[in-house]
């Protein structure tokens, strides 16, 4: 079966209360569903898509029209942020892992505009034998 793509995050992380900017980025399509929360002097916040069976262009499309679409005030708050990264969710089944994903030239260049970088992460679907 090898691995499947399952969907983007949007995890941003910052020294100020991010209750602005997520709501601003709520209000234009990209539901919250974690945050945002506040630990020692940082704030984070993690964001999905609204798409239903997304692809990773089609979801980190939805993500980059919101972003590149805030007036200069409110990029201000998202320029400000420390973390902005769209984590890429994997999930890897059976015994065969490997598979190929192509990002796009252009969808790469689009994320660097934005500031944002990307992290890829996988997920075992089943546990190895000898552990539950």
């Amino acid at each position: 079966m090898g691995t499947q793509f399952l969907n983007v995050d949007l995890v941003i992380r910052a020294r100020f209360d991010l209750s602005a900017l997520v709501k601003l980025l709520e209000e234009r399509g990209l539901p919250c569903i974690d945050g945002p929360t506040a630990k020692g002097r940082y704030w984070s916040a993690t964001f999905e898509t609204s798409l239903t069976r997304p692809t990773l262009a089609r979801a980190t499309d939805e993500f980059l029209k919101v972003i590149e679409g805030l007036e200069a005030e409110d990029r201000q708050l998202w320029d400000r942020c420390l973390k902005k990264e769209l984590d890429f969710g994997y999930e890897c089944q059976g015994d065969q892992f490997a598979s190929a994903h192509i990002i796009s030239n252009d969808l790469i260049k689009r994320i660097g505009r934005t500031g944002a970088s990307v992290r890829t992460t996988i997920y075992r679907s089943t546990p190895p034998e000898g552990i539950s």
